[in-house]
């Protein structure tokens, strides 16, 4: 009867271009929405909501110094013990009932931060007799003699972990852009980059019969790690920078789940693989939202 009067829901656009929906037709049922009766129903208490109708201007307007918004707000050393023991939590959880879990390392601070909290949960499980004893192996990908190659093997060797190096070469790239492509439906260049590498650590998995997957996705959104954070600090007054700062820590975790996640998840599943990222527990999420710009980054120098 034409397209329009085809309605279907499906996972994948694939599934929708073979029942013969063009890409103009296709709509993303968003985070927090719900589809009732083919329309998008927004369910207003939710987390992108929040993160989107926080006005900045007005939190900002109730303080004269910076210092007074912090006397708001808890210490510094009560935070990051909030943190560690909500990291902890967070990663116990997702390794409940699990044997054989794989992580995506790169030998920075996030997935090295999970990679010790690993090794602490499998040395309590493995040294109890009624748990499931935990496997860990890592997982690092990058081109011959690259910085993550080196410091992965470095860090690894240091923890007493196994890890697994996947080298890409050009061939690697060849072989693997119809797959990634296929699996994130999205020809963006900087998507397909970063879908494959994660693609690559995800096929390795497989190989080894590791069926979930933990990487470090959400830390440098929540806690201010990417370099382009910086530029807030290179004008304005650190009162006006750290309010800058909040604003878009607050609109980057609102966009992840179309920038960051959903290429994630579509890259490890092609391999059967499920990815969890313990950085966007809940728990973690709230704490980092509460915490001040100023306990995220120092100033301009601070990377």
């Amino acid at each position: 009867n034409g397209e329009n009067d085809l309605k279907a829901f499906a996972s994948e656009k694939k599934a929708l271009w073979k029942a013969g929906i063009s890409d103009e037709n296709i709509h993303d049922l968003i985070p927090g929405c719900i589809l009732y009766n083919w329309e998008m129903i927004d369910l207003e208490d939710n987390l992108i909501n929040k993160l989107i109708n926080t006005d900045f201007k007005v939190i900002k307007s109730n303080y004269n110094e910076y210092n007074d918004y912090l006397d708001t707000k808890d210490s510094y050393e009560v935070y990051k013990e909030l943190l560690k023991d909500d990291l902890y939590s967070a990663v116990e959880k997702r390794v409940n009932m699990i044997s054989d879990v794989g992580l995506i390392f790169s030998g920075g601070v996030d997935s090295t931060i999970l990679a010790v909290l690993l090794k602490q949960i499998a040395e309590k499980r493995n040294n109890n007799d009624n748990s499931i004893p935990l496997n860990i192996k890592l997982y690092s990908v990058g081109v011959e003699n690259s910085q993550d190659i080196k410091f992965s093997k470095e860090i690894a060797e240091e923890l007493d972990l196994p890890i697994k190096t996947i080298i890409i070469d050009e061939n690697t790239v060849k072989e693997s852009i119809k797959p990634v492509l296929t699996a994130i439906e999205d020809d963006n260049l900087m998507k397909l980059g970063v879908g494959m590498t994660i693609y690559l650590a995800a096929k390795a998995m497989k190989e080894d019969n590791v069926k979930v997957a933990l990487s470090g996705q959400g830390a440098d959104e929540l806690f201010g790690g990417y370099n382009r954070y910086l530029k807030h600090f290179e004008e304005n007054s650190l009162f006006d920078a750290y309010f800058a700062l909040d604003e878009e820590i607050y609109h980057d975790i609102a966009n992840m789940y179309h920038v960051n996640l959903e290429r994630d998840d579509a890259v490890s599943m092609a391999n059967g693989i499920e990815l969890r990222v313990p950085f966007l527990d809940n728990d973690i999420v709230n704490l980092a939202l509460d915490l001040p710009g100023k306990y995220k980054i120092k100033d301009n120098e601070d990377i």
